[in-house]
């Protein structure tokens, strides 16, 4: 069976955005459990947990104009509440 798309609907007129990922398979999700997984002792040193962190934020931050505009136009929460969140 071939993996079903999922949709980006705008929430302001219910319409279909774009495919935004495929459903994963039971196989899928567990193989990304178990990698989950076997990488969570790295994040109990705290050294690399910091770098981790600070390395998302920074990521975070330099995709802040287009996670705004994504995440209203997913959610119509508004760029103000979004930035805020981000």
């Amino acid at each position: 069976m071939a993996a079903a798309p999922v949709w980006s609907v705008d929430p302001r007129t219910g319409k279909q955005r774009e495919q935004v990922a495929v459903e994963a398979t039971a196989q899928e999700v567990d193989a990304a459990v178990r990698a989950a997984h076997d990488a969570r002792g790295a994040l109990t040193d705290r050294t690399v947990r910091a770098a981790f962190l600070r390395t998302a934020a920074d990521e975070l931050e330099a995709a802040r104009d287009r996670l705004v505009e994504v995440a209203d136009a997913e959610t119509a929460l508004g760029p103000v509440r979004l930035t805020g969140e981000l």
